[in-house]
């Protein structure tokens, strides 16, 4: 397919951090799950040194050994019920997101949510948002086999479009999004609901949120 208006046909979008600003829970229920076990780490700590990365390489970081593959489903289950329990109360898709992606379907481009969540956290935000109904693929860490910063989670989801890479869109928080994201060829905006705007200065453009965001804004 050829795009003719240098409009992407295709817009992918990270969940955390870009669909809802989940930072500050997930950092709180980290917290709460380092408490329960003994270990001493707090919210800027683990922001500073650790936040980005999967659950297997954050579980093993915290517990400081290499561990099975059921002891990291365990933990990490219980750490994501905890956020869910945090963030429910509260939860609710980042300013203006929602009116954009329904201009861009309307506009004919297609929609996807490519995230390292797991399967629970992602059907969580998008019912309690009532987004399910925004995207035409949704991928999520148990349809790949590498996390981010590998770009498989891109290609997959681009795949799933059956989209070229060139056309896709990507909107991430993360540097290690960021990172997939490029790797697999695709322009990237960065959301600076994370990071500074001086931190995502090597994306494409930076917006902190999606209120005053237009197609224009978005064209090649």
């Amino acid at each position: 397919m050829k795009n003719f208006n240098n409009l992407p046909l295709a817009l992918i979008f990270d969940m955390d951090g870009v669909l809802i600003d989940s930072r500050a829970f997930h950092l709180e229920a980290w917290v709460m799950f380092c408490n329960r076990y003994g270990i001493s780490m707090t919210a800027e700590e683990f922001n500073k040194n650790m936040f980005g990365g999967s659950n297997r390489d954050l579980m093993e970081k915290v517990f400081g050994r290499n561990l099975t593959d059921a002891e990291i489903e365990m933990y990490a289950t219980e750490k994501e019920v905890l956020y869910r329990e945090l963030h429910g109360p509260s939860i609710h898709a980042l300013s203006g997101v929602k009116k954009f992606i329904r201009i861009a379907r309307a506009a004919g481009i297609k929609t996807a949510v490519a995230t390292a969540a797991p399967r629970e956290n992602l059907d969580f935000t998008l019912d309690m948002t009532e987004m399910r109904d925004f995207f035409d693929v949704i991928t999520d860490d148990s349809q790949v086999k590498k996390a981010k910063p590998d770009p498989e989670v891109y290609l997959k989801t681009a795949d799933l479009l059956n989209m070229k890479v060139e056309n896709c869109l990507v909107f991430e928080d993360s540097l290690t999004g960021i990172a997939a994201a490029q790797a697999a060829g695709m322009r990237v905006i960065g959301v600076s609901t994370s990071l500074s705007k001086m931190e995502l200065s090597h994306t494409w453009k930076v917006i902190h949120d999606f209120s005053t965001l237009t197609l224009s804004d978005i064209k090649y």
